[in-house]
């Protein structure tokens, strides 16, 4: 398996192809960084809108999507309920839709992980003691990177299943074999995750 991620609005037509084949995408814009978030989660619903009404050959008006923060975000195509999952780091921001089953993503921006916070204690918590045993392992480098990766599948397959950010435990919900759990940088600064259920 290999994550791909389409950027919008130049990659649309190649999104929209996949789309219709594999029956879910992960599209990413860039943004400047210095932009309010709520323009920026105002950007990435407008492109996901122009993408949808190519998907569905609608109006814009059928496509309903409803994205408060902190919430679940749901989306509507002619009155079909379609998967959505979206995410925002500085700079960057990701969907993933799917047609066929709950979908989570999650974008880490690498630079805000700062090496003085205690994150072998905050993997422990949230991550799993395992991984952060891994990590304890990583020289400075692979540790932020290696740290995103796991904090960024984490996000993702919590969001995949519509819970919180959570603390691990031994009966945690998120396991491996429930769902399809995948990564993939975008430039050397940003980790993004998907999650999806499996059909």
């Amino acid at each position: 398996m290999s994550l791909v991620a389409f950027e919008l609005p130049s990659q649309v037509y190649d999104a929209l192809t996949a789309f219709r084949q594999k029956r879910h995408v992960l599209i990413y814009c860039a943004s400047s960084s210095t932009i309010d978030r709520s323009i920026i989660r105002k950007h990435v619903r407008e492109l996901l809108r122009h993408l949808l009404v190519l998907y569905a050959e609608t109006s814009p008006e059928n496509v309903c999507i409803d994205n408060q923060r902190g919430m679940v975000p749901t989306l509507f195509v002619n009155g079909r309920q379609i998967h959505v999952s979206i995410s925002h780091a500085s700079g960057v921001s990701c969907a993933a839709l799917s047609l066929d089953t709950k979908i989570g993503v999650d974008l880490v921006d690498l630079n805000e992980i700062s090496a003085e916070d205690d994150l072998l204690q905050t993997a422990k918590l949230f991550l799993s003691p395992s991984i952060a045993t891994s990590l304890a392992h990583s020289n400075r480098h692979e540790f932020r990177f290696n740290f995103g990766v796991e904090w960024a599948k984490r996000e993702a397959s919590l969001k995949c299943l519509g819970l919180p950010i959570i603390e691990w435990t031994q009966n945690d919900p998120c396991l491996p074999n429930d769902m399809i759990v995948e990564f993939m940088s975008i430039g050397s600064r940003y980790v993004l995750a998907q999650a999806r259920l499996h059909v």
